[in-house]
């Protein structure tokens, strides 16, 4: 039984290159044999030229985008170029974007433009528009705080034996801590473009309360938070 002959599927920049080889003044048999197709894919890609060559100017030059076999388009691609403009704005400027926000954004654009009032901003819709851009998510960079763990972890070994021999009685060992709730803070993950190697992003607003917790080391007794604001300006 004779096997059946494995399919080739030509990658956006590889029929760019074909294109490109053919007004050079390759022959479309000399391509063939190079890309390991039939003569006649070489012939679809020539008639098919003005449709690849409208396709790569609506999508950012990524390798994601080049290596992409098939050329679907959005449905809507106004919007979809409206939202991708502004989605490497906003990347150029920093600002760390989730999935809910591009959604959101994509119904306000859909709106003024005019779009199809049934469009949902699905997640499946997100996903396709990540995957035509080359779009995945990126952890947010900043500030990093240094801490002494080797000091942490011994003194907790250490305290761990005391209460194993009871030297203590965990109703009366007492943690406190305060902690802060930056109630303006931005995302610390974002959706970045395929050419981002890294997400920067604008430090995070400092307007915060805090407040300090406090419990018992079995949790029966918990006092009531303690909530700090800011202080009165004289």
């Amino acid at each position: 039984m004779i096997g059946r002959k494995t399919r080739t599927v030509l990658t956006l920049e590889q029929k760019e290159e074909i294109l490109q080889s053919l007004e050079g003044g390759k022959t479309q048999a000399s391509l063939a044999e190079r890309y390991g197709v039939d003569r006649s894919t070489i012939s679809n890609i020539e008639k098919n030229a003005s449709k690849i060559k409208e396709f790569r100017p609506v999508y950012d030059r990524t390798r994601s985008i080049n290596e992409r076999k098939v050329m679907k388009t959005a449905k809507d691609e106004m919007l979809e170029a409206a939202l991708y403009k502004w989605f490497v704005q906003k990347r150029t400027l920093g600002f760390p974007l989730s999935g809910f926000i591009i959604c959101q954004k994509a119904l306000e654009l859909s709106q003024k433009l005019g779009g199809d009032l049934e469009f949902k901003a699905s997640q499946g819709w997100l996903g396709k528009f990540k995957n035509r851009h080359g779009i995945r998510e990126l952890e947010v960079q900043g500030e990093r705080m240094s801490s002494d763990v080797e000091a942490a972890e011994r003194f907790v070994s250490e305290f761990n034996g005391l209460l194993h021999d009871g030297a203590f009685d965990p109703d009366f060992i007492y943690n406190a801590d305060e902690t802060r709730l930056f109630y303006k803070a931005l995302p610390s993950r974002s959706l970045a473009a395929r050419n981002e190697r890294t997400a920067p992003g604008h430090k995070s607003s400092k307007e915060r309360v805090t407040a300090m917790v406090c419990a018992n080391a079995t949790g029966r007794h918990k006092i009531s938070t303690f909530i700090i604001g800011k202080s009165r300006n004289c």
